[in-house]
């Protein structure tokens, strides 16, 4: 099993960013956190510098 670090996440419709768990082998839907919002598009936003 992967490690799981904690990463920021942003939804591209409404521009919320939030903090979330992030693993290489991980495959997971994620959904914003915002009631009114509710989209699917979020990209995780990685640390600059850091390869993976």
């Amino acid at each position: 099993m992967a490690e799981t670090e904690q990463v920021t996440c942003k939804c591209m419709a409404c521009g919320h960013e939030y903090t979330d768990t992030w693993s290489k082998d991980e495959d997971k839907e994620r959904t914003c956190p915002i009631p009114e919002c509710r989209s699917n598009s979020i990209r995780v936003m990685r640390q600059k510098g850091k390869k993976e």
